[in-house]
């Protein structure tokens, strides 16, 4: 038993680290820092345990999110695991990941997702146009860019 911990703990351990990055950048604003993230269970009574803390104290974090911010762990927990190295899909899709975000959290996964795009496909269904409205406004200035460049 101690064994298949250790190895879980082994796999856990890069997506736990990228969970947490991932969080640090959707939290904009939040009070609630992401502590340890573990497995426990065993067979089919599995489940994920998340330590936190807010403003500094140990807490239970879920008990004191807002909707946006479970929405925003949600991703931060589901996108290292969606997109490890081995995993065959080079694409990601998202059903409307920023329902109950507010704005400076939106910001943050635009962020996230950009950096995403540079490796993987990434295919949004949202009712909210931010995301495609940022999206079109970060292609046009990259284009000016180009124009720019190819002018000297």
């Amino acid at each position: 038993m101690l064994r298949t911990q250790h190895l879980r703990d082994q796999r856990l351990a890069p997506i736990a680290e990228q969970a947490r990055a991932i969080w640090t950048a959707l939290r904009q604003e939040s009070n609630v820092d992401l502590g340890a993230i573990n497995w426990l269970g065993v067979n089919t009574s599995r489940r994920v345990e998340l330590t936190g803390s807010v403003d500094g104290v140990e807490f239970s974090a879920l008990s004191v999110m807002s909707q946006g911010e479970l929405h925003a762990l949600a991703s931060a927990l589901f996108i290292p695991r969606a997109t490890t190295p081995d995993s065959p899909f080079r694409f990601i899709v998202l059903d409307d990941p920023i329902q109950a975000m507010d704005p400076a959290k939106i910001d943050g996964f635009i962020k996230v997702l950009s950096s995403l795009a540079t490796t993987r496909q990434v295919i949004d269904f949202s009712h909210d146009d931010r995301l495609a409205t940022d999206q079109t406004t970060r292609s046009r200035r990259a284009a000016r860019r180009s124009d720019a460049r190819t002018r000297f």
